[in-house]
């Protein structure tokens, strides 16, 4: 009888190799079942069903099968793992920046990014290659930034100042502005006016020109968003209305959206924000696999479900609209369709977690927690998104 050859013993390292290699063509095969899967895993999470059964473990199997699969993208000499899926344009990361000093919120436009650094007390542009242009102090904790037509904004609550930085060098375009109502908190800018919110106060509406402030309400505002015909606050107390930028006033014959109940959260911070992109006002709660999308015009709302926890939200110049989610320690960047809230299939995987995010013509920044690193997403195919 002959004998059986011996069998090979293989390491971790080809076990692994053999694993990425079929999660890979999982991956190639079935990018709608990948999607329809996390989903219907994020419904059974809110609606706080607990199987333990075989098919809970071969779906969780499945997804841990998927995100084997790593691809090494990117530019710089420590390159960031992400996990790509793939769609009719791939995603992938074009810039990697590394900052000191706790990057913390991000704007953007067509030069690139400007984010606040709070340990320093600074704010940093990166341009779309990822070079570090110019750092500007500004003293405190800078705490929101905003991209104007002329100046990139950002509010410095210690000081109560608000700073117009230019574009090119980084250089106050005009003496800071004062603000001796209340602590300047959030930001937002039109062409001729800011609008802020205050700590434990209303919000306001500053002429850039003539620096003279007008009370929007008499509400507690925690957030607000301009959408370009009007001006949105999110109240401490929960409620989300339009209010007129001239007047000062909410406008008449709409009925507030509560998206909180009066009292649920000691700390604001965890009660959500809003963001106004392409006719529609978007309210997140980080935590929630769930967005709410508020129409402009009728106050009509609808809500999304969406894979994993809600973290943040930009629109950019070109209609596209992009979320952030966050699983453990982790996130996602997924473009979402801004008419009907549909996830398409473009999104990538971040191993670290975001903090914020800024979205352009140009790309789409966001900044992550842990590395302090900056890294502008971009589309494969065209250059842009």
């Amino acid at each position: 009888m002959s004998q059986r050859p011996p069998r090979k013993k293989r390491d971790a390292s080809e076990i692994g190799d053999a694993l990425r290699n079929v999660g890979d063509e999982f991956v190639r095969k079935n990018p709608a079942d990948i999607r329809a899967l996390r989903l219907s895993l994020a419904k059974a999470r809110r609606k706080r069903q607990f199987f333990f059964g075989g098919s809970l473990v071969a779906a969780t199997a499945a997804i841990a099968l998927l995100f084997v699969v790593v691809a090494r993208t990117g530019t710089g000499d420590q390159q960031l793992d992400v996990a790509e899926k793939p769609s009719p344009q791939t995603l992938r990361v074009t810039a990697q920046v590394a900052l000191d000093g706790a990057p913390f919120q991000i704007a953007s436009n067509r030069e690139g990014a400007y984010v606040t650094l709070r340990d320093e007390g600074a704010v940093a542009k990166i341009d779309p290659e990822g070079e570090v242009v110019w750092i500007k102090s500004i003293g405190g904790a800078p705490e929101d930034i905003v991209a104007g037509d002329s100046a990139v904004w950002v509010t410095e609550p210690e000081a109560r100042e608000i700073h117009a930085l230019s574009f090119p060098r980084g250089n106050d375009t005009q003496p800071p502005i004062k603000v001796t109502k209340g602590i300047p908190l959030r930001l937002s800018v039109g062409a001729t006016s800011l609008r802020i919110t205050t700590q434990d106060g209303p919000a306001y509406r500053i002429g850039i020109a003539d620096r003279q402030g007008l009370q929007l309400g008499s509400d507690i505002a925690w957030d607000i968003a301009y959408s370009g015909k009007n001006l949105w606050v999110l109240t401490s107390e929960g409620l989300v209305y339009p209010v007129d930028g001239e007047a000062g006033q909410p406008v008449p014959g709409f009925e507030p959206i509560t998206v909180f109940e009066p009292g649920e959260f000691d700390d604001l911070a965890a009660a959500g924000e809003i963001t106004a992109a392409h006719g529609a006002i978007w309210y997140g709660r980080p935590g929630e696999a769930s967005l709410l999308r508020i129409d402009e015009t009728d106050g009509g709302t609808e809500e999304i479900d969406l894979p994993d926890e809600y973290l943040d939200l930009d629109g950019d110049s070109q209609g596209g609209l992009w979320i952030l989610t966050r699983s453990g320690e982790a996130g996602e960047l997924i473009e979402v369709d801004d008419t009907t809230g549909e996830l398409l299939p473009r999104s990538i995987a971040l191993p670290n977690e975001p903090i914020d995010i800024a979205a352009s013509g140009d790309g789409v920044w966001i900044v992550l927690a842990g590395t302090g690193e900056v890294v502008h997403v971009n589309d494969a195919a065209e250059g842009t998104l």
